[in-house]
Formats: structure tokens, C-alpha cells, sequence
């Protein structure tokens, strides 16, 4: 079983502008998998969305697997924000997980712990995406939703991981789910979670 890295950051913009070449590297559809350039993207969302910072300004945690850092390790151009977080995991050598969380919304925290079980954790994700397919039918809205921010690899880790412990957001955005669905998911992940003691790490303190 691998390790749970929690690192808080006092306030969410700056958590999502410290892993935002991580976080489209690992799922951002259009960007995965690629050597991305920091102005690359800025110019995309200034051309897209009127403001650089569009992405940094939407999102209340992030969740990295390791080999998202690993892949990063030898860049030559990370940024000051980006050489703190790779510090942080330098010296991991076990599989582990990056939940990212921001004092200002900590009512993600568990989702993000969700997806850390997911990825460390075969036993629970053959049984979260068990659920996940049993109910993939009724979720047709959901699912289209959740395509316009996730690459399609990584769409049930985040199915499961919003029904499970993040209706919050769904229900604010009038997206509907089964209420079964949300029950089996969210006792599934109280069931396993406390197999785990998150490393936690405040972001910017020494």
C-alpha cells in the first residue's frame, strides 16, 4: 500500500497556479502527456478566456499521482511554486499520491483523498468502479459534465471520487446523480480510509 501525501496550501489560486503543468499534464484534456510551456498556456487561456489564470481560478483542490512528478523531475524550467512542490516528494521511493488541499475549501478534502485510494489501492478501486459501472447508465449528464474538464482516462477516478464525498459540487451545479450510487460510494470510502494516516505537509514552510 502506498503513501498519501496531503499538502495544504493557505488558499486555493495559489495551489492551482503552483501544480496547474502538473494538473494538465496528468488530465486536462488537450495537454496530457505533453512537454508543456508555461507560456503556452497562458497564451491559450488569454486567447480562449480572456485571462491566464482562468484554470487557477475554478478549482478547489488537485491530486497528483507520482509519476506525474517523476516526469517533471528533470525539467529545467520549473517555476519557484513548482520547485517547492517537487521538493516536498523528492525524497519518496514507495508509490505515493499528491492531494492537494487550500485552508479556503477544505470541503474537498476527501475527494481528493478518494483519488489517492483509488490510484494506491487495487482493492478499493475494483470495488469503487464496480459501483461505477452499475450505475454508468443513469449518469449520462454526469458523465458529459465531467468530459469538459477530464481526459476520458480518468473519468470514473472522477465519477466516483465527486458522487462518493463531493455531491457539494454536484448539487450546486444541478448536476444530478443516484442517490444509491452516492451511498455505496461514500461507505466504501469510509470503510477504507482509515487504512491511511495522510504525510501531511504545509506548503511554503520549511
Amino acid at each position: 500500500m502506498g503513501k498519501i501525501i496531503e499538502v495544504r496550501f493557505e488558499h486555493s489560486r495559489t495551489m492551482c497556479i503552483a501544480l496547474q503543468r502538473l494538473c494538465h499534464f496528468y488530465e486536462v484534456p488537450g495537454w496530457i502527456g505533453k512537454d508543456i510551456k508555461w507560456d503556452e498556456m497562458d497564451q491559450f487561456y488569454i486567447k480562449n478566456h480572456g485571462d491566464k489564470y482562468w484554470w487557477a481560478n475554478r478549482y478547489a483542490g488537485a491530486n497528483l499521482p507520482d509519476f506525474v512528478f517523476k516526469a517533471f523531475e528533470n525539467n529545467d524550467d520549473l517555476t519557484g511554486a513548482e520547485k517547492k512542490i517537487m521538493k516536498i516528494v523528492s525524497k519518496e521511493k514507495g508509490p505515493y499520491y499528491v492531494a492537494a488541499t487550500a485552508e479556503n475549501c477544505l470541503m474537498v478534502r476527501d475527494h481528493e483523498l478518494a483519488h489517492a485510494m483509488w490510484y494506491l489501492d487495487e482493492e478499493y478501486r475494483d470495488k469503487a468502479t464496480k459501483i461505477v459501472d452499475k450505475y454508468w447508465d443513469k449518469c449520462s449528464i454526469l458523465v458529459s459534465h465531467l468530459s469538459q474538464h477530464y481526459d476520458g482516462a480518468v473519468l470514473k477516478d472522477e465519477v466516483h471520487a465527486y458522487v462518493g464525498v463531493y455531491t457539494m459540487y454536484l448539487n450546486g451545479a444541478f448536476v444530478p446523480y443516484p442517490m444509491d450510487m452516492h451511498r455505496e460510494l461514500k461507505d466504501l470510502f469510509d470503510e477504507y480510509i482509515v487504512n491511511y494516516e495522510p504525510r501531511f505537509v504545509k506548503y511554503g514552510k520549511k
